[in-house]
């Protein structure tokens, strides 16, 4: 992608810089756009792995489920589950790297295992911005997509 187009996508037709979550939001779509359109012989419908990070004692059922009605209605195969869980405060996430289930959705992507992940909202990733896009840019270098549940907004 050349520079000129990333700076384009960041402004608005006013010349002003867009709001974060708007930003974040395009950059994923640009991103995932490699993914979507590629073409798939290995399977007839998408694999996904389904990803959570909780707080210790957090019900991760509700959650889990609002993700596969949603692989559903995209008619996307749900191929694994991955749950993390922290021992810290609800807004206290270190890097993505150090969750051993999100390193396994990164692996699986690699090895072509799965298309893509399924997550709940941005913050299951990174509360980190920089973080949180880096993962954005390394899934898409592995040919896969990240979609989100509820898309990025401003805080």
């Amino acid at each position: 992608m050349d520079k000129e187009y990333a700076d384009r996508a960041l402004w608005g037709g006013t010349g002003r810089r867009l709001p974060v979550g708007r930003r974040l939001f395009l950059l994923r779509q640009r991103l995932n756009t490699l993914s979507f359109t590629r073409e798939r012989k290995a399977r007839p419908e998408r694999a996904v792995a389904l990803y959570v990070r909780t707080v210790r004692g957090e019900d991760v059922t509700p959650i889990f489920d609002s993700l596969q009605r949603e692989a559903g209605r995209r008619h996307w195969h749900v191929a694994r589950r991955f749950h993390d869980q922290a021992e810290l405060e609800p807004g206290a996430h270190p890097v993505p790297e150090h969750w051993p289930g999100w390193r396994a959705v990164r692996d699986l992507i690699r090895r072509g295992q799965l298309d893509g992940v399924l997550v709940p909202d941005r913050t299951h990733i990174s509360t980190n911005l920089a973080a949180y896009t880096a993962e954005l840019k390394e899934i898409a270098e592995l040919q896969g997509f990240t979609e989100l549940l509820v898309r990025e907004a401003d805080p």
